[in-house]
């Protein structure tokens, strides 16, 4: 009997440890499952922009989140974004706008191909809101440097650097105001630049944390 008893005891035992594994098990997929979906609203790679539907190579959010900016971002919209024609509190007023802009990069060697992805996605967000939304023709230059060192643009074709992480010691963009030159620096990673591209695109088409996905 004792015998007997004690097999049941763990038998018993062995049947409790498989459903508080089971039990366990569920709980934890249940939690990642939830987890998962909260970040998966998070994530916004196409919005509604001016009845258009616009496309990133990365997530707004994560870019909005994690691009350090200097010096603020409303300095480098007024740098970039340049219209003919401005409206302010019901009056228009006229300027010279923006005519071009030169993006500049350092040989990256084999990872050149990263500088590719990031001067078209710059160039066709550019053209699409100089020349689609408000009849703008931009000139767009694109050339290898030295070096980032003594760049000088001017405010009619202001200098977008691409920093590569081969060189760049941060994820964020800077403006140097008196050269007129804007710094894309692309952190360590190619979703580093991804990011940093993004954040900037962000600036000049005046998207803020409240957008929302179209996808």
């Amino acid at each position: 009997m004792i015998k007997n008893n004690l097999k049941i005891k763990k038998s018993t035992i062995i049947g409790i440890s498989i459903i508080v594994i089971i039990i366990g098990t569920i709980i934890i997929l249940q939690k990642d499952f939830n987890y998962s979906n909260i970040e998966e609203s998070k994530k916004i790679y196409y919005i509604n922009y001016s009845n258009h539907q616009l496309g990133f190579r990365e997530n707004l959010t994560l870019a909005y989140e994690t691009v350090d900016i200097k010096p603020n971002e409303e300095a480098i919209h007024e740098k970039i974004v340049k219209l003919s024609k401005i409206v302010r509190n019901d009056s228009i007023s006229f300027r010279r706008p923006l005519e071009g802009v030169t993006l500049v990069f350092k040989d990256a060697e084999e990872n050149n191909g990263w500088y590719i992805l990031q001067n078209t996605e710059i160039i066709n967000k550019l053209s699409f809101f100089y020349g689609g939304l408000n009849g703008i023709k931009l000139n767009f230059t694109t050339k290898e440097i030295q070096d980032y060192d003594n760049l000088e643009g001017t405010s009619s074709t202001p200098i977008i650097a691409l920093v590569h992480p081969k060189f760049a010691n941060e994820t964020s963009i800077s403006l140097d105001e008196d050269n007129n030159v804007i710094y894309i620096n692309g952190g360590s990673t190619l979703q580093d630049f991804d990011l940093a591209t993004t954040r900037f695109i962000m600036i000049f088409l005046d998207i803020n944390n409240n957008m929302k996905s179209t996808n």
